[in-house]
């Protein structure tokens, strides 16, 4: 039979405490598995989208209207998104371009300034597209509900404390 003299009991204590630390820390592994498990993720769609910019800026302008007045708002709004899209695309195919010409080797200077004055122009399309659209769904808005849009949401008083 083989003996072991650990000093008596010091090692052995610490082994033992060190085996229970180590239990503990995987139960709880396995138990916040268990009661709490991984969520699924969903992949963004790759590439650059359109949509996604006018959606964000729809949602978070009109975030302090009701369901009620969202919904007019946001049908009127929607009849403007294909130019919007189309305004979207033509800024981002200029950015590429004004891009494309500042890394063009030979630099040409003049090529850039045209590139930037079709950009700016672009974007000028873009802006008229989107104030031509908030203009005519605001309009469709009653006096009260047109003073909320572009404010964010507010929460009751007493869900802020």
């Amino acid at each position: 039979m083989v003996t072991l003299n650990l000093g008596s009991g010091k090692w052995l204590a610490a082994l033992l405490l060190a085996s229970l630390a180590l239990n503990i820390f995987v139960g709880g592994v396995y138990a916040g598995r268990l009661f709490n498990p991984p969520q699924e993720r969903v992949a963004a769609p790759r590439g650059p989208s359109e949509e996604r910019p006018i959606r964000r800026f729809l949602t978070a302008f009109t975030a302090g209207l009701d369901k009620a007045d969202r919904r007019p708002f946001v049908a009127a709004f929607a009849g403007h998104e294909p130019a919007m899209r189309a305004a979207v695309r033509a800024v981002r195919e200029a950015r590429r371009e004004a891009l494309a010409r500042m890394h063009a080797t030979p630099f040409d200077r003049h090529a850039l300034d045209a590139a930037l004055a079709t950009l700016r122009q672009k974007q000028d399309a873009l802006q008229t597209a989107l104030q031509t659209g908030i203009a005519d769904a605001v309009e469709r808005l009653p006096d009260d509900a047109r003073k909320l849009v572009g404010t964010p949401k507010r929460r009751p008083r007493e869900e802020r404390r």
